[in-house]
């Protein structure tokens, strides 16, 4: 497992919520990137006094929780791994132990856009009830009685932004996919995603990570956990992810 430890986020400016809510874009161009952990510190070593962090009662780590929805045949993962532009996923999100927490459909255009419609939950435990039902139907014309196989995806994740507040930038450790009871952890890999309103290569995230020899790839967590714990799915695409993962990208 990847330290928690990270004592050089610390030093770096907070932010609330409200101030970070200046990068939530409505639609964004999200940039992702997977390299060894053993990079980060080198990474955020070249941040320092140029970007900001978010913290919520000192607190600048958080446990993310997700559950993914899907078909008894893996359909959203199907229409990933045949390309189409225009696809979906159902989920629903604990951004920590005391929240927020969410029920969302997000949505990939064929514009390269992300689209996200969601609502709030009482608690997390609360993913799959007469509230997201009735949001399912309205949303998609389908229920739970059609979404009946689940995915857990679980990781810490650091939120960062520029100081200029054009771009927001997170990364995810420690990423374990649970599925029928049991757990993978995917060891020594970092997961970034820069979120932009359009693609920018003059972003200072994606200058740095450049400099560490570190370029854009593409990556979906629930594709990785999907391919770990259901290899009898097809997913001819996704074998170089799947070597790569296998080799722990060092």
């Amino acid at each position: 497992m990847i330290s928690n430890d990270l004592h050089i986020v610390n030093e770096f400016k907070g932010i609330d919520l409200k101030e970070l809510a200046k990068v939530d874009f409505d639609a964004r161009v999200d940039t992702k990137f997977m390299f060894s952990a053993s990079k980060l510190n080198d990474f955020f070593t070249a941040l320092k006094d140029q970007v900001c962090v978010l913290d919520m009662a000192g607190d600048r780590q958080f446990q993310y929780k997700n559950l993914y929805f899907e078909y008894p045949n893996f359909e959203f993962f199907r229409q990933h791994h045949a390309g189409y532009l225009n696809r979906i996923k159902v989920r629903s999100r604990q951004y920590s132990e005391k929240g927020p927490f969410v029920f969302e459909i997000k949505k990939k255009t064929n514009k390269s856009k992300t689209e996200k419609r969601r609502i709030t939950l009482p608690s997390f435990s609360d993913s799959k009830s007469d509230l997201t039902e009735q949001y399912l139907q309205d949303q998609l014309g389908i229920g739970f009685s059609d979404l009946t196989e689940t995915i857990g995806i679980n990781y810490s994740r650091i939120t960062m932004a520029d100081l200029a507040m054009t771009e927001k930038f997170t990364l995810d450790i420690n990423l374990e996919a649970v599925y029928n009871g049991k757990t993978h952890l995917f060891e020594d890999i970092a997961i970034a995603e820069i979120k932009q309103e359009r693609f920018s290569n003059n972003s200072l995230f994606v200058r740095e990570l450049k400099k560490l020899k570190i370029y854009p790839s593409s990556f979906s967590k629930y594709c990785a956990a999907v391919l770990v714990h259901r290899p009898d799915i097809k997913h001819n695409r996704f074998k170089p992810l799947k070597n790569k993962l296998a080799s722990s990208i060092k």
